[in-house]
Order: C-alpha cells, then structure tokens, then sequence
C-alpha cells in the first residue's frame, strides 16, 4: 500500500519513515481508528523547485477503534 504526504520538506528517496494516520469518526468524532506502519520513501516531488511532498511504500496495520475523551 502506499501514501503520499504533502508538506514542505521530505527526506530523500531510499528512507525510511515512520507514518500514522489517524481518522476520525464523522458521526461520533469521538471514535478514531489508526493506521501506522513502517514505510520506504519512493519519490520526493518538487514544483518550480519546492518540495511539496513525498510518496512512500508502508504496509500500513490497523488498530481498533479508540475512544478519545
């Protein structure tokens, strides 16, 4: 599976990253559920030479549902 991260700066191809996605819940914005996972960085993309962000490859793993209080 694979994600890609806008932000402004990337670390460059070849790394590996850490990623955790956490979705919360649009009925109950209590519930969230996590997705994270240990990934390689596959591409870093620029525009006019800005760095606006990065794809990577991560098998991500899902935890249950969590009540945030």
């Amino acid at each position: 599976m694979g994600a890609f991260v806008e932000t402004t700066g990337a670390p460059p191809a070849g790394s590996e990253v850490r990623l955790v996605v956490t979705l919360r819940g649009k009925l109950n914005e209590d519930m969230s559920v996590c997705l994270c996972g240990m990934g390689i960085v596959r591409h870093v993309r620029s525009e006019k030479g800005v760095v606006v962000g990065f794809g990577v490859e991560v098998p991500f793993h899902t935890e249950a549902p969590a009540q945030t209080s």
